[in-house]
């Protein structure tokens, strides 16, 4: 397959848009005969100069490089994962399950710590605080079966659904501490052997509401 030249395909795009050599060399403010130069591969432009040639003909600086244009879906995959969020998460079942699933939300995988399963997760209304705001926190849950002492996790009592509290061991008993610490919610004294943890929480979002 023949490919274009640099030169050839700035030319090519050039006179798509219907510009002369003059006007282009202005808008970009070289002169008419740099630009000529560039056009019969005679003279390579900075990279500056090829975002500005790539801005004024409405092209990618890729495809005036390379011929090529970016694949910006692949590039995004690269950087963003779809997270299902879910407003429940049972002590038995399967959290990830399509009934479960409200929704999914492009989370940057910078946020996520390496390989594993994760959720969005809105906690229930009696673990924090709206503040009259209407504000409704999303919690982005790691699935995990264990946490540190002091983590904030996903943490099912005596088969009831996951409550997000901060866990402290002391030997066999546990002590489940509300994660905000303002909400006048008892803290909960259990054993290990009553509680089954879900996930760890790792970040945390404020949603508006509209009602």
């Amino acid at each position: 397959m023949f490919h274009l030249s640099f030169g050839e395909r700035l030319a090519k795009c050039r006179i798509k848009v219907g510009l002369s050599q003059a006007e282009l060399s202005e808008r970009v403010q070289i002169s008419k005969s740099t630009l000529a130069m560039y056009e019969t591969n005679k003279r390579e432009p900075s990279l500056a100069t090829i975002n500005k040639l790539s801005e004024k003909l409405g092209v990618s600086t890729d495809y005036l490089i390379s011929g090529k244009e970016m694949d910006i879906s692949k590039l995004l995959s690269n950087y963003w994962g779809a997270i299902p969020h879910v407003k429940e998460i049972s002590y038995n079942d399967p959290i990830i399950k399509h009934k479960n699933i409200e929704t999914y939300f492009s989370t940057p995988y910078s946020w996520l710590n390496g390989d594993g399963e994760y959720i969005w997760y809105t906690p229930k209304s009696h673990d924090y605080i709206t503040d009259g705001n209407d504000v409704e926190p999303w919690v982005l849950i790691s699935l995990q079966s264990e946490v540190d002492n002091g983590d904030l996790a996903a943490v099912c009592v005596n088969g009831e659904s996951a409550i997000l509290r901060r866990i402290y061991f002391t030997d066999e008993q546990l002590t489940l501490i509300p994660f905000h610490p303002a909400k006048d919610t008892a803290p909960i004294f259990c054993h290990k052997a009553e509680i089954k943890i879900r996930g760890k929480a790792i970040a945390m979002l404020e949603t508006r509401l509209f009602t």
